[in-house]
């Protein structure tokens, strides 16, 4: 437990740095910008009066095939993040539409069946409820590792970008791994579903 804590106090002293620099790569994401990205499947998960529709995409539709070649699977949860706030071509979420996704985000978590989500490379989670969207994307190349990331780092991560950079007028926020290696190529978004 001590170690969640410190991790969340890591993340929480790193909102304090949160900035109007673009990420290294000039955009929001720069292999699977959200307009290119095609829909494989949803669903809607209503919690409380809310309801928020989860997605899987690919980050384009010659990427659907590539599911079938897989290799490995490793958890990318608790890394050592880098958060910024970023400029997206779109307007900006509605910061009450984040906060509202923020507020009801630990009652979607106790729902679901493992604490875990799996994302394929080059393929995409989004949770959106209104104007926001979380998207988490597996940066790595087709035929790179297969990624299992955290509910507990998205709550994490939407709750220091929609603050951080949402609440005060950004049009996006984003996370990324600091140090890319193969095991850890991914990118959270907080933009405008």
């Amino acid at each position: 437990m001590k170690t969640a804590l410190s991790f969340v106090a890591l993340l929480s002293v790193a909102a304090l740095a949160v900035s109007a620099a673009l990420p290294s790569g000039g955009v929001v994401s720069t292999s699977c910008a959200a307009g290119t990205r095609v829909l494989v499947e949803t669903r809607n998960v209503t919690v409380g009066e809310h309801e928020i529709q989860v997605s899987t995409k690919a980050c384009s539709p010659n990427i659907i095939a590539s599911r079938s070649f897989e290799k490995r699977q490793t958890v990318a949860c608790g890394q050592a993040t880098t958060l910024e706030c970023a400029v997206s071509p779109v307007a900006a979420p509605l910061p009450a539409d984040c906060n509202t996704l923020q507020a009801v985000l630990p009652s979607f978590v106790a729902t679901q069946p493992s604490p875990f989500f799996v994302v394929a490379p080059q393929f995409v989670e989004e949770l959106a409820l209104g104007t926001c969207q979380y998207a988490w994307i597996n940066d790595n190349a087709v035929g790179g590792v297969t990624l299992e990331g955290c509910w507990t780092d998205v709550e994490t991560f939407g709750s220091i970008l929609t603050g951080g950079c949402i609440d005060v007028g950004q049009s996006a926020g984003i996370a990324f791994a600091t140090t890319p290696a193969v095991n850890d190529a991914w990118i959270f978004e907080v933009l405008h579903s």
